[in-house]
């Protein structure tokens, strides 16, 4: 596919080369881990998270699947409100 500045509202007044800050917490593991496969792409941070929103204007929502696994609801679960509930389920003593 191609896109240009107009398919993107790029030209839009709102995007005329000012920057916004955004702010997030993640895991600092996964902070690392990603920041050396960006670094092995020739990227930073920056310009990965403008990537991902560029992709999700072109795609108008979240640019990769995002799914429960079959079976995966809420009624399939347990609420375990105690140890000795636990332990009961598994059959332990």
């Amino acid at each position: 596919m191609r896109y240009n500045n107009r398919s993107l509202n790029l030209n839009d007044k709102n995007m005329s080369g000012k920057s916004a800050m955004i702010r997030a917490r993640i895991e600092p593991k996964t902070k690392d881990k990603a920041e050396g496969i960006l670094k092995n792409l020739g990227l930073n941070p920056t310009e990965a998270i403008s990537m991902f929103y560029y992709q999700i204007i072109i795609k108008k929502g979240i640019p990769f699947d995002i799914s429960l696994e079959s079976g995966d609801i809420p009624e399939n679960y347990t609420e375990i409100k105690s140890d000795s509930e636990l332990k009961s389920l598994l059959n332990l003593k």
